[in-house]
């Protein structure tokens, strides 16, 4: 089977406006409430179906979860109202994200090639759904077109289903394999939950057109689903973390932190949880200690969060923000560090300005909810009120 869900409020796509030469993108916003919609997969071309129709409606989304009970009216996205299939599910999708384009200029189809062969190859023969994701090809930063760095979809079916936690051990192997010949992750683990979106829905372009014709294709091979191994649960870390046998080690790292991670998101507030995280694999790890993969985690983690944020997420993922708690973390154990690298963090008048920029886009999105009110109370009341 496979969950739909429709949001009623907001596009779950990216939206990129040609403006002042320059490509300007708008990232995804909370969606609150959905519509809940389930269909049976029980073939590559149901899949294949399946994603295609999601792709041309810019509100609505995947999850690997089934409703707990049939809803007629719009719900949360939660694990009140969802639950992971306990006989699991007969297909998966692989979320490739800022995957080092060493392929050079090429048509789009050796790219997704390229990709199926940085995974296990006992997928290198088998049928695949190919999606580009909302912005793939484009560089935010730059605000141009750039295929320097490679980000899609890859939906697969299985030939046994795999519950939430077999996937998430797979993808974990995978990733761990990868990072010690690449020192990155290859596809995100956090998509396998009950709760986690799948952004399937093609992004919207204004003032330009779609530098990708063709962005959701199948891919025909020898096989139409592969078997994928049942792995036995193991920790996801760096190479660069080094164990701490100092004083400041009371738990061992990686249940501890890990822990803690799985905990943001999901608790009262972010803030506490992302600090919690933070201190516990700053006092349990020594100096030489790798900080970006720390911040990578965190992150990942933020992202993978199923209650709402009032800062919003990207706030906590901010680089300046995130530097700033784990310095404070190194300082509460007394460490010192000094040996810390030179990295940026946010000036008086920067802060101002982020805080500033924040309130006038809340303030944005209330005048639209508004305008959209009226606009559905007029049509509503077409002639009985004046405009």
């Amino acid at each position: 089977m496979i969950t739909i869900l429709r949001s009623t409020e907001h596009k779950l796509t990216k939206i990129h406006t040609f403006k002042d030469g320059r490509i300007h993108t708008s990232d995804f916003n909370n969606a609150y409430l959905f519509e809940v919609e389930t269909a049976e997969i029980t073939s590559f071309d149901d899949l294949y179906e399946a994603v295609e129709i999601v792709s041309h409606c810019d509100m609505a989304c995947i999850i690997r979860g089934r409703p707990k009970q049939q809803f007629t009216t719009p719900v949360r996205r939660t694990l009140d109202n969802f639950e992971s299939v306990p006989t699991g599910l007969n297909w998966i999708m692989c979320d490739f994200d800022g995957i080092p384009n060493t392929v050079g200029n090429a048509p789009l189809e050796t790219y997704t090639e390229y990709l199926i062969s940085l995974l296990p190859q006992y997928m290198h023969e088998v049928s695949y759904v190919a999606q580009w994701s909302g912005s793939a090809g484009i560089n935010k930063t730059a605000g141009a077109i750039d295929w320097s760095e490679l980000k899609c979809h890859l939906w697969f079916m299985l030939k046994e289903p795999r519950t939430d936690e077999q996937a998430k051990n797979w993808a974990k192997s995978i990733n761990q394999a990868h990072r010690k010949a690449h020192n990155q992750r290859l596809i995100d683990s956090a998509l396998m939950n009950a709760v986690q979106i799948h952004y399937a829905a093609n992004p919207v372009f204004i003032g330009m057109a779609d530098h990708i014709q063709n962005r959701i294709s199948r891919v025909d091979k020898t096989d139409d689903s592969f078997l994928m191994p049942i792995i036995e649960p193991e920790v996801e870390a760096s190479p660069a973390v080094q164990q701490k046998t100092g004083p400041y080690t009371k738990q061992p790292f990686e249940p501890c932190f890990f822990n803690a991670l799985a905990k943001i998101g999901s608790g009262e507030s972010y803030h506490t949880d992302v600090y919690a995280a933070i201190c516990s694999f700053i006092g349990s790890t020594s100096p030489q200690r790798d900080l970006q993969w720390l911040k990578q985690e965190l992150r990942a983690a933020i992202q993978a969060g199923t209650n709402p944020s009032g800062m919003g997420k990207a706030y906590y993922m901010d680089e300046a923000h995130l530097n700033s708690e784990i310095r404070d973390a190194i300082k509460f154990t007394g460490e010192s560090a000094d040996y810390l690298p030179a990295v940026p963090f946010r000036t008086e008048d920067e802060k101002r300005k982020y805080y500033r920029d924040r309130k006038l886009g809340q303030a944005q999105e209330v005048a639209d909810h508004a305008r959209q009110f009226l606009e559905a109370l007029r049509e509503k009341y077409k002639g009985v009120i004046g405009k």
